[in-house]
């Protein structure tokens, strides 16, 4: 009978260890069940990051297009503003010799007038 009772013993301490660990298999299912939940919300979030990255990296390249543009802009007016510059002396350089031609004729013009008077009062 010693050896029976020892057995239920056994056998019911075997049980009760037995629950403990099914009970610790279920609360590690249910902690797998929810990693396993934030794990697919991580994987969302990297899809939407990677999208999000993808979608700005395309942005950064129509950015990059267009200050290609906008440079190759400034480059040619920078060379419209020589040009416009190099125009501008030579307008001046022409305005420079009109103003003398007209003194000239100026001085020209007055020395007739004084030789008209001259001329007449006699």
């Amino acid at each position: 009978m010693e050896n029976q009772s020892r057995i239920e013993e056994l056998l019911a301490e075997s049980l009760r260890k037995s629950d403990g660990i099914l009970d610790r298999l279920d609360a590690l299912t249910i902690r797998v069940g929810s990693l396993e939940v934030k794990f697919d919300g991580l994987v969302m979030r990297v899809d939407h990051l990677s999208d999000r990255l993808d979608h700005l990296s395309d942005r950064v390249d129509h950015l990059s297009d267009r200050m290609d543009t906008v440079e190759a802009e400034i480059k040619d007016l920078k060379k419209e503003v020589v040009r416009l510059n190099d125009e501008v002396v030579k307008l001046n350089l022409i305005s420079a010799e009109n103003s003398r031609a007209l003194m000239k004729l100026a001085d020209n013009a007055e020395r007739i007038d004084r030789l008209e008077k001259a001329v007449f009062k006699k």
